[in-house]
């Protein structure tokens, strides 16, 4: 998904209350072309709320 969509701090919140983020891929500019500018593959265990975890990078 877009980078963008993370930023929205309300929703950030809400999402890794209850999902737990583990990795952030970030991907070549292929998607530049259609418009969605930076583009990542958020990787997510479902059900386990984040707490303070830390996420990994690549």
């Amino acid at each position: 998904m877009p980078n963008t969509k993370m930023d929205k701090i309300k929703k950030s919140k809400k999402l890794l209350s209850k999902h737990m983020l583990t990795d952030i891929i970030l991907l070549p500019d292929i998607f530049a072309g259609v418009g969605c500018g930076e583009v990542s593959l958020f990787m997510f265990v479902a059900k386990h709320p984040q707490k303070n975890l830390k996420v990994k990078g690549w």
